[in-house]
């Protein structure tokens, strides 16, 4: 089965002809399957939207909805000066075995966000929990820019050392720190 029935599959609402004759050829129960896993995805990519947004408001991060930049990742948060991109990314169907591949595929095509002046060189993948365990590698180091692949669970956790990050420079910049010590 080839990308492009899917992707005609994927982006065709209702029950339209296109969609009708793509069940008729594959088959009713292969039709609903690609439109759970459509549903799927389309949860995945709503819900770490909607934790990174309740994240932001309880720890007064700045949720950047329009980036001043090119491009237009899932999610982008601003901390430090800095523009964090994080993608949300859901495997394409059950079978789990693509999906590091994909990832990899993926890290590539971060650089659009990653080569901008003000994009932090760190960008994070947020995939589904239930897929960590078949990803063997969780950091790609690219030379300019790192890629993590994350859960939900752990989007919090980063988003707080982020944040004492900034509280850090603060202090610095104010000089209430030099070297990681307090000024006597």
């Amino acid at each position: 089965m080839s990308n492009a029935i899917f992707s005609i599959f994927a982006k065709t609402p209702g029950l339209s002809a296109c969609k009708t004759r793509l069940a008729a050829t594959i088959g009713k129960e292969k039709a609903e399957e690609f439109e759970k896993l459509k549903r799927q995805w389309s949860s995945h990519e709503a819900f770490v939207e909607q934790k990174i947004k309740m994240l932001c408001q309880t720890h007064l991060v700045d949720y950047i909805e329009e980036v001043p930049f090119k491009g237009k990742p899932d999610n982008t948060i601003n901390i430090c000066g800095e523009y964090i991109v994080f993608d949300a990314k859901s495997p394409a169907n059950d079978d789990l075995s693509n999906f590091p591949k994909y990832i990899k595929r993926e890290t590539d095509t971060l650089k659009k966000y990653a080569s901008q002046e003000s994009v932090r060189k760190e960008v994070f993948l947020v995939v589904p929990s239930n897929t960590i365990e078949h990803i063997s590698q969780l950091t790609y180091n690219l030379g300019d820019y790192k890629v993590y692949v994350i859960t939900i669970d752990s989007l919090e956790p980063i988003i707080l050392s982020l944040k004492k990050i900034e509280e850090y420079e603060k202090q610095y910049s104010d000089g209430l720190i030099t070297r990681g010590k307090p000024n006597r």
